[in-house]
């Protein structure tokens, strides 16, 4: 539904994502795709200027993603991504690879408001770590299939491309991001919970083609797979929402190290019944309460460490510049 040009970019931003908030049992589990004008993203503040990639990758100031390509080249085919400098960047655009600027939010109070108020209107918890990223292909770059642990909004800013996707019939509702190029190998975190062979290695995708104007909402865990025809750019907006395990975990955590026998570093744990049962009766009194108090603190450390990671990168970056201005 297109609104009229004197609504305020939040009522705009509020009727792309009608219907996908607001729910007790969560977000949805199956993707939804709607367009709008191929302009209409851009209404959005910071957008625009994150579209203008050569602009935008000068106020980046952190590591970016290349992907494909080149990459292929310089490592024998070893690897097909790897993190470079921001200086680098448009020469590897250029040779064909794929640039991935994560938490772009960091660099953009405009695109950080954004996530924010998009949070709001969808009634996430206190808790959800969201960011945004900017994904930019120069010709046919791409992910190969995979799935996230995270909820994705894809605005896709300008260019086509294609998104092939499959239900996640080998784990439910995720905790880590896992490539089909991995198998075999399932990590620990995933294996309690994984069932059969890789969806995309035996089933037709559901194919998606995105255009500027499209609005992709990917539920966490579905399998998916991107191919740009063409240039293509979009601006994701992710959001890593607790689980009840980490708000369980975390409460339990919070309780047992007010005990000093939890904050003991015993060489042998002589009497593992007893500890047990000194859990047990610790975490017995505890209220319901303490997991709503959970749910207002962010537990994604994987993205708590990587914007810690970036923000520390600019700020010694920043150090060292300046160290260079005055010698």
């Amino acid at each position: 539904m297109e609104t009229s040009r004197t609504d305020t970019w939040s009522e705009r931003l509020g009727d792309w994502v009608a219907g996908l908030g607001g729910n007790e049992e969560g977000l949805p589990r199956t993707h939804l795709h709607r367009r709008f004008s191929a302009e209409a993203f851009r209404s959005l503040p910071g957008f625009a200027e994150a579209a203008d990639l050569e602009r935008f990758i000068a106020r980046y100031p952190a590591p970016i993603m290349a992907v494909g390509g080149p990459c292929w080249d310089e490592t024998a085919g070893l690897r097909d991504r790897f993190l470079i400098r921001p200086e680098q960047a448009l020469k590897y655009y250029a040779a064909g690879a794929t640039l991935e600027l994560d938490h772009a939010d960091l660099f953009s109070p405009e695109l950080a408001r954004v996530v924010g108020t998009l949070a709001g209107i969808l009634r996430l918890p206190a808790g959800v770590t969201g960011k945004a990223i900017v994904y930019a292909s120069p010709s046919s770059g791409g992910f190969p299939a995979h799935f996230d642990a995270y909820y994705n909004f894809v605005f896709h800013m300008g260019g086509v491309k294609r998104w092939s996707l499959w239900n996640n019939d080998n784990a439910t509702d995720p905790v880590v991001h896992y490539e089909v190029e991995t198998y075999p190998f399932v990590p620990p975190n995933l294996a309690p919970y994984w069932q059969g062979t890789p969806t995309p290695t035996r089933e037709p995708p559901m194919v998606e083609e995105l255009s500027a104007g499209s609005l992709l909402f990917l539920p966490r865990g579905i399998w998916h797979e991107t191919a740009a025809s063409g240039y293509s750019l979009s601006i994701n907006i992710t959001y890593s929402i607790p689980t009840v395990a980490d708000l369980v975990s975390a409460a339990i955590a919070r309780a047992l190290l007010s005990h000093p026998h939890f904050r003991s570093t015993p060489l042998r744990l002589d009497r593992p019944a007893a500890s047990l049962a000194e859990a047990a009766r610790v975490l017995g009194a505890l209220p319901p309460e303490v997991l709503a108090e959970a749910q207002g603190e962010g537990q994604d450390l994987y993205q708590i460490f990587l914007r810690g990671y970036i923000t520390n990168f600019r700020e010694h970056l920043a150090g060292v510049m300046d160290e260079a201005k005055r010698k």
